[in-house]
């Protein structure tokens, strides 16, 4: 049939992929365009060269979360849709003792991603590349602004729930899902969609740890074929941060990462190996519940 012939033809899919997500892409900065035009908020701004009123830091963090969810949600809905169908978010059960496992493997892998981070710094980036990473960084402290406990659960909605969702149902449930399809070495698929993902934030200074969290999540989804997993750990990763940042502020702002003095290499050792505990914990957890399945 001819919707077979156009399920299994990657080619046709990539381009369709593309069309889509290009399309939601225009519509999610023209409106996110109009809106801060409306609301008289320039790029200076945004950038941190001129003041921004409380109002202001407000309306741009829900235009964001806008684009956010046309660029990345509606994308994968479209997707999904054409390709799946209501069958794609049919229950799959969850397991209390393996998502434990998976936030463990994140906490443990924090040496690791700290140490990722220093030899990013490393690096000589283009000058541009370094204005993009400084346009991105103050867009976010902007957005990380918080008054009171208010704003802490509007940004945990906004930078860990929104994100979590669809940054999870793109990389990990539509292309980590699609490249598994294929010929293609599944760990190298891991590495691919891992790459892509940390790319997509616009930050070449802190290209590498995220890259080492995308390692994570991607493998979450791919030891249990199941979303929310890696949903999970996204929010969970994304909500402590914001909350470390609200409750300790200003040892955040105030601190120049270019100071912060080298992670020690037991720190490393230890977190490799820990990390490699709970990895095979994982797979083993993973194994007995497909064999009690």
């Amino acid at each position: 049939m001819n919707d077979n012939r156009m399920h299994h033809n990657w080619k046709i899919k990539l381009i369709l992929f593309i069309l889509i997500f290009s399309a939601c892409l225009v519509i999610g900065n023209f409106i996110m365009a109009m809106g801060l035009d409306h609301f008289g908020i320039s790029m200076d701004k945004i950038t941190g060269g001129a003041e921004m009123e409380e109002k202001d830091i407000s309306t741009l963090k829900w235009l964001s979360s806008v684009n956010h969810l046309i660029i990345f949600t509606i994308t994968s809905l479209i997707w999904i849709s054409i390709y799946y169908g209501k069958r794609y978010f049919h229950y799959k059960f969850l397991d209390g003792l393996l998502i434990i496992y998976f936030l463990t493997w994140l906490l443990f892998s924090f040496p690791l991603i700290a140490y990722s981070a220093q030899l990013n710094m490393m690096i000589d980036l283009p000058s541009w590349a370094s204005e993009v990473d400084n346009n991105a960084m103050e867009f976010l402290m902007q957005m990380l602004d918080m008054d009171g406990i208010g704003d802490l659960i509007i940004n945990i909605l906004i930078i860990a729930i929104i994100p979590a969702i669809g940054e999870e149902f793109l990389f990990r449930g539509v292309i980590l899902k699609e490249l598994l399809l294929t010929k293609l070495n599944p760990h190298f698929s891991v590495i691919i969609v891992s790459v892509i993902f940390s790319l997509f934030h616009f930050q070449l200074a802190s290209f590498l740890p995220k890259m080492v969290i995308g390692l994570i999540l991607c493998y979450a989804y791919y030891w249990t074929r199941n979303l929310m997993y890696p949903i999970i750990i996204h929010f969970f990763n994304n909500a402590m941060q914001v909350t470390l940042l609200y409750t300790a502020a200003d040892q955040f702002t105030d601190t120049d990462p270019q100071d912060v003095p080298p992670i020690p290499i037991f720190s490393i050792i230890l977190s490799a190996i820990l990390c490699a505990v709970i990895v095979d914990a994982i797979i083993k957890r993973k194994k007995t519940l497909n064999e009690g399945a």
